[in-house]
């Protein structure tokens, strides 16, 4: 921050607002070069002109539309605007106007409508309009995958050039989906990004994303599926780290099923062979450690204390396996 971005700040403050700078905190910090908390709520004063996100956005861009912008961002600018009754009138402190500082969703509109947005809808059609179980309900695997093999069955008979990419949140998932997509002849190329994805010439893929909702870019003949429209409710894995205690209690109770041998699923590493409990020292601290083998015989020593399996998935595995 120099002496004119000082000097701007001043001068647009004083625009701003009625009130007496001087008795305005944040005002007497910037003028004594003190950056105090909260100066991001005013970033306009410190320029003759703002931008925001669709200034940077090449020409050539595409955006998907997969919510109701309108009404999202109507929503939000109700909220801010409520915030702007409630706590503009504090003289010391004062804020700027909404339209000072955000995007009215008018101006979103117009933006994204300059932009040509792509006509995509949700990939919840057909069977996809109904929860489908999980892979923890077993017993309707076969169900899960036929409903997979129809829906891709009409979707390349309406439109035979159809890619599809399969979307999941680890490596182990991957695996996982793999080993269930060959029971129906399919066979993804695993690729590491959207670029990727456009560009192969493969009808099917399967990613490691984010992506929590699926879509059917009907203008792009891509149809993207996330785990959520396969498996039904989604499962984050996050969540399963985060409930640690229901964790380790499940953790404990399949252990004692394993055999040397089994494959099991470990959420970052994939497949891999388990090979027992070994006791290490580590710093001389004694811990009991999970051993897991992968290809080329290389192994992977995991702490029984903070253990990050996919235990759901163990028999099925072995079952594909």
């Amino acid at each position: 921050m120099d002496q004119n971005a000082v000097n701007l700040f001043s001068k647009n403050w004083i625009s701003a607002f009625d009130s007496d700078p001087l008795r305005c905190p944040i005002y007497i910090s910037i003028r004594k070069g003190i950056i105090p908390n909260g100066i991001e709520a005013y970033l306009p004063l410190f320029f003759e002109k703002t931008s925001n996100l669709f200034d940077y956005l090449p020409s050539n861009i595409s955006v998907l539309i997969t919510e109701d912008i309108h009404k999202i961002s109507t929503q939000y600018w109700n909220e801010i605007n409520s915030r702007y009754e409630t706590f503009g009138s504090d003289i010391t402190r004062p804020i700027l106007r909404p339209e000072q500082l955000f995007i009215s969703p008018t101006e979103i509109l117009t933006s994204i409508k300059a932009i040509k947005p792509l006509d995509c809808g949700k990939a919840r059609t057909e069977y996809l309009d109904k929860t489908l179980p999980g892979f923890e309900e077993k017993e309707n695997i076969d169900k899960t995958l036929a409903a997979i093999e129809t829906f891709i069955s009409k979707e390349q008979t309406k439109v035979p050039d159809t890619k599809f990419l399969f979307c999941v949140e680890s490596p182990g998932r991957r695996e996982v989906l793999m080993n269930m997509l060959q029971k129906i002849n399919i066979y993804p190329r695993e690729i590491s990004s959207w670029s990727e994805f456009v560009i192969s010439e493969d009808q099917y893929s399967i990613v490691v994303s984010d992506i929590s909702d699926g879509m059917n870019l009907f203008s792009k003949k891509q149809i993207i599926f996330s785990e959520s429209d396969i498996f039904g409710e989604q499962v984050h894995q996050r969540r399963l780290r985060e409930n640690n205690d229901t964790f380790k209690h499940n953790f404990f109770r399949d252990l004692s099923e394993l055999k040397l041998d089994e494959p099991v699923v470990h959420l970052e590493y994939g497949i891999g062979l388990y090979k027992g409990l070994q006791t290490l020292s580590i710093n001389n601290i004694e811990s009991e450690f999970i051993t897991l083998m992968y290809a080329e015989e290389s192994k992977i020593y995991l702490p029984v204390s903070s253990i990050n399996f996919n235990l759901p998935f163990i028999n099925l595995i072995s079952a594909c396996l």
